[in-house]
């Protein structure tokens, strides 16, 4: 049963711990920020920002897990929850969470000591198949803009928000299906930008991405000047190096060189060089 709070409370002072279920409001969020005992680790904005977004986009998800308190009434589990309820829009709350208080000092030592839950965990559990890849691959597609193409935000993306973007585009699991069941593109660059390009050029056209990906495979009978050409010549280069795309400056110019492939290939046009600049305007597949 859980108790909408009318007036401000506080977690008593007493050695018999105790457990109640309440609907938090920001002031009570405020309010118990300030009991924070002193060696609580250092907040992590992305993630303060990132529940706050749960909490307004209506995605928070009561589990169960609860705001502690020790039996001096302080604070030892739970400030990025209610930094996030605190800043969050008040129309959004309350929500529904659960406290617990009375608890040994020595109890902080033993918090946030297990293996936390992925969101490929999450994708794993919920039955699909290539999810580390399909992870990854929400993540970057939600930094893509229709007009400006991939803005990378240093926004820290909650489970919530990828498993909603993979409900609403199963374009994305097919696009990695068919990425992780052609190993031979993600062997030479990370199979989430092959699978982030598979999905946008599948959205355009499914055939002529099925032709593009096809010919890259093969690698045979590609004339010189041809994107496709000058993409595997890039990707092989890289990996001659010993390098695959990993870090996130990489992945950001392999897409666009992905992208700019694909463009010339659909034109008709050939080049020397697949060279994408920082400061160019990211290109949008066509």
């Amino acid at each position: 049963m859980q108790t909408v709070l009318t007036k401000l409370w506080f977690p008593p002072k007493t050695n018999t711990p105790g457990r109640l279920s309440l609907m938090v409001d920001g002031d009570h969020a405020t309010e118990w920020l300030k009991l924070n005992i002193e060696r609580n680790r250092h907040v992590r904005a992305k993630q303060v920002d990132k529940l706050t977004r749960d909490i307004n986009a209506g995605r928070f998800v009561y589990d169960g897990s609860p705001i502690r308190f020790d039996r001096n009434g302080r604070l030892i589990d739970g400030q990025h929850r209610l930094r996030a309820i605190a800043a969050a829009s008040p129309e959004a709350l309350p929500v529904k969470l659960d406290v617990v208080y009375g608890l040994a000092e020595s109890t902080f030592d033993t918090l946030d000591c297990g293996i936390t839950r992925t969101a490929s965990d999450m994708f794993t559990s919920g039955g699909m198949h290539n999810t580390k890849t399909l992870a990854a691959v929400a993540t970057i597609l939600l930094d893509w803009d229709e007009e400006r193409g991939l803005v990378t935000r240093a926004i820290k993306r909650s489970h919530a928000e990828l498993a909603l973007f993979v409900a609403e585009n199963p374009l994305a699991g097919e696009a990695v299906a068919r990425t992780c069941n052609h190993r031979t593109l993600s062997r030479m660059c990370a199979p989430s930008i092959v699978a982030t390009a598979t999905f946008l050029f599948m959205r355009i056209d499914r055939n002529a991405t099925e032709m593009f990906l096809d010919s890259l495979e093969e690698g045979a009978n590609i004339p010189a000047g041809d994107g496709r050409l000058l993409l595997m010549r890039v990707l092989r280069n890289y990996k001659t190096k010993g390098r695959r795309s990993h870090s996130s400056t990489d992945k950001e110019n392999f897409l666009a060189l992905w992208i700019k492939a694909w463009n010339l290939w659909r034109s008709g046009q050939t080049a020397s060089l697949l060279v994408y600049k920082g400061d160019e305007p990211f290109p949008l597949p066509v």
